[in-house]
């Protein structure tokens, strides 16, 4: 349905210039959105990263104790009071990091659930800055071409996605 001079109001161009203008203050709004939470994802990342790392740490501090305390157990000469407080000591030492190293795991595994929910919500509005980018497409073709049918399609398509993060 081709808009003839006469149907091509002012109002009709009007309309089709606040369509894309509203979808491009949407579209603004979407990339800056996704732009601050893949940043955020980066430093969910980032947290994790460290505690993983951290866990590492301790468990290498465990095991050495472990084995430490291993061959004080073994060690026949290691009948002595000194041996025995030193077997106390990395039994508790042992028993610390082991404490230590759960609730370390449990940090990182917090931070990795944060990112994977950051991320989804980034795709989310990354999914809506496209539908904006196409919604806007199709009002220009409209402008470009005079055809109303292009700017009802566009204002679907950018109207669903902007419906999309803001509700």
């Amino acid at each position: 349905m081709k808009i003839t001079d006469d149907e091509l109001s002012s109002h009709v161009m009007q309309g089709i210039a606040l369509t894309i203008l509203a979808f491009t203050i949407c579209a603004a709004f979407a990339s800056t959105r996704a732009s601050g939470l893949s940043t955020k994802a980066v430093l969910a990342q980032n947290a994790e990263t460290d505690a993983w790392s951290y866990y590492q740490a301790k468990s290498i501090k465990l095991n050495l104790n472990k084995l430490f305390l291993d061959e004080l157990e073994t060690n026949e000469k290691a009948d002595g009071d000194r041996a025995k407080q030193k077997m106390q000591e990395a039994r508790e030492r042992i028993e610390r990091y082991e404490k230590e190293i759960a609730g370390i795991e449990e940090r990182a595994r917090e931070y990795r659930t944060e990112r994977d929910e950051i991320q989804k919500r980034r795709d989310d509005y990354v999914f809506a800055l496209n539908f904006l980018q196409i919604g806007i497409l199709f009002a220009s073709v409209a402008a470009i071409f005079k055809r109303k049918l292009f700017w009802y399609v566009g204002g679907v398509i950018g109207g669903s996605a902007c419906s999309s993060f803001c509700s």
